[in-house]
């Protein structure tokens, strides 16, 4: 799943900002951008998962160390191009403000979810798994083409499959930084686990991180989810030079985003041991690791509304820098606290978020103030 996230959400990002932008200015100059985000997702979608189809012994054996894991790999591969196009369509929908569709479709992901990978897995397993996997998220994508297609119609807009060469400038403009910073981030998360399980007491260390990361995901789902939703009124504030408007959303966003974070980071901070010991008794005395892991979830959601709104303005190449600081931090961390296990870890991923928060911070306050990051949006369109 690793890899349609790096195929859908550079491109998916790209297609939210400027449908927020071109809806209003010029509606139809947006069925190009759906011809083109849908291309490119497509494009990136088959060659990731043409090379994870190819490349599946390599990673079985040498990444995983399980050949048996190759089977699963290769069956993956359809995932990947899947994934990535439903990716771009939400990300249409949201740059509609279509906020009814988008719940709508989430609840559809989930019970198509369930209706196909609990049956599926039940009788073939692993091979099951995947493949109800797949028939769900292909559920899910073919209702929301059906979806965009409908409001796109009513917002005169339907996708155009006819654009010149120039058209593609948005995904490497805008798209190939974003999915480059996702890629950074997402290497970092596997580079510093791979350091610590090669330490005496590896596995069982990244097993307790593995515990709390699920209470992480828990804390900061509602965050990064809702984060998106603010970008297309960013959008439209940078558009019309209205700074008083996109700093009152930029402070409504860090708002409700500590509303949503800060409560579950004291109740689950106040009873970590608690919490741990619901995987067992040998958990109960990793508390502090749950505390740390809960401190980074903050510090990653608080830092949201700063970087999406670094996105709508286009400054998606220093966005790229603070990812590569929270990667060299995180990375460098754990190879210097490795000798803590798990704790070392937990603080050095502590670090890295500060450090890219802080940035990003800076960034949207330049931004803000003076307009002067990431390329400049103009009412000529994209």
């Amino acid at each position: 799943m690793m890899f349609a996230v790096f195929a859908g959400f550079g491109i998916g990002m790209a297609t939210t900002k400027y449908i927020a932008e071109l809806r209003a200015e010029r509606p139809e100059a947006i069925g190009a951008l759906l011809g083109v985000s849908h291309v490119s997702a497509i494009g990136i979608g088959l060659l990731l998962g043409t090379s994870l189809f190819l490349l599946s012994p390599f990673i079985a054996r040498r990444v995983f160390g399980e050949a048996s894991l190759e089977p699963l790999l290769r069956l993956s591969a359809l995932l990947v191009a899947l994934t990535a196009m439903n990716a771009v369509q939400t990300s249409a929908l949201i740059g509609f403000e279509a906020w009814a569709s988008v719940a709508k479709l989430g609840a559809v992901s989930g019970i198509a979810t369930l209706a196909f990978m609990i049956p599926a897995t039940k009788w073939y397993g692993e091979t099951g798994a995947i493949l109800g996997l797949t028939l769900a998220v292909g559920t899910t994508a073919a209702i929301t083409h059906l979806v965009l297609r409908r409001i796109n119609v009513h917002a005169s807009a339907s996708a155009s499959w006819r654009f010149t060469r120039s058209d593609f400038h948005l995904p490497t403009s805008f798209g190939l930084p974003v999915l480059l910073g996702s890629l950074v981030f997402s290497l970092a998360d596997w580079a510093a686990p791979a350091i610590l399980v090669r330490q005496p007491g590896g596995l069982e260390e990244m097993a307790l991180i593995n515990a709390a990361n699920q209470w992480m995901a828990l804390m900061v789902f509602f965050p990064v989810v809702i984060g998106r939703t603010w970008m297309p009124a960013m959008s439209m504030s940078l558009i019309n030079g209205d700074r008083h408007r996109l700093s009152q959303l930029t402070r409504r966003a860090v708002i409700v985003t500590a509303a949503a974070t800060v409560p579950l980071l004291v109740v689950f901070g106040l009873y970590a041991p608690q919490v741990m010991g619901l995987y067992g008794t040998v958990y109960s005395s990793s508390g502090p690791i749950l505390v740390i892991v809960l401190l980074s979830g903050t510090v990653m959601a608080l830092g949201k509304p700063a970087e999406y709104l670094v996105y709508a303005a286009g400054a998606v190449w220093p966005n790229l820098v603070t990812c590569s600081l929270y990667a060299a931090v995180f990375v460098s961390g754990t190879a210097l606290l490795s000798a803590d296990g798990a704790r070392g870890l937990v603080l050095a991923r502590l670090a890295g978020m500060v450090v890219q928060a802080v940035f990003l911070i800076w960034l949207a306050r330049t931004i803000v103030s003076r307009r002067s990051l990431g390329p400049r949006i103009t009412r000529s369109g994209v």
